[in-house]
């Protein structure tokens, strides 16, 4: 009993923080990060765009760059064009886009292998990824709650497949992907939040094609 008190409780608490003090916050700093680690004049494959809002305010600060939308979902409302694929199989050609990013996508697939191939097949030069390290089990339990809390509503697959970082470096590795950049303190969260979910939980990294 006490579990589940303490389990509704940590939800809504953190359900109030992400919808007043994270979600705006969260679009604007990612669109930042990710757009310094694009090429000055791209394009680019958003895989599980959600709303598009990411893609937007990056091609607002990065004029030069033109961003392609797919999702396994259509939203009622998206700020770029999004095409449906199966969430495995994207149907573009080989070196189809400059970069590809995936942004909190990996980890809600169980396919995870066979959808970074695909992301890395129609990329020329790079792939980009932001996720999480997820090395022991508090952290995954925090994350599984923070991932039901944002994607729960808008009916995204929830398979809470988290990765350890000793994970995530052997699927780039069979990938073929050469780890360029990692950004770790993102400063997604505000104060005092960074200190506990922040740093080392988040990360950003662009990944070269070998």
């Amino acid at each position: 009993m006490i579990e589940l008190y303490l389990m509704k409780y940590a939800i809504h608490f953190v359900g109030f923080i992400h919808k007043h003090l994270v979600f705006s916050r969260r679009t604007e700093v990612l669109s930042q990060r990710i757009s310094q680690l694009l090429p000055e004049r791209c394009s680019v494959l958003d895989i599980g765009c959600g709303d598009g809002l990411v893609a937007k305010k990056i091609t607002a600060k990065k004029p030069g760059v033109i961003i392609t939308g797919i999702d396994v979902l259509a939203r009622k409302t998206s700020c770029i064009p999004v095409a449906l694929f199966d969430g495995v199989s994207i149907p573009y050609p080989d070196n189809s886009f400059d970069c590809t990013i995936l942004i909190d996508v990996l980890h809600h697939t169980t396919k995870q292998d066979e959808l970074l191939q695909e992301a890395t097949r129609v990329a020329k030069r790079y792939v980009i990824i932001k996720d999480h390290y997820a090395d022991f089990r508090l952290k995954h339990w925090f994350l599984s709650i923070l991932d039901w809390v944002g994607n729960k509503p808008h009916g995204v697959p929830l398979p809470f497949a988290f990765l350890s970082r000793a994970q995530w470096n052997n699927l780039w590795s069979k990938t073929r992907l050469k780890k360029e950049i990692e950004i770790l303190r993102i400063g997604l969260y505000p104060f005092p939040l960074n200190r506990l979910i922040d740093w080392p939980w988040n990360f950003i990294v662009r990944l070269k094609k070998t």
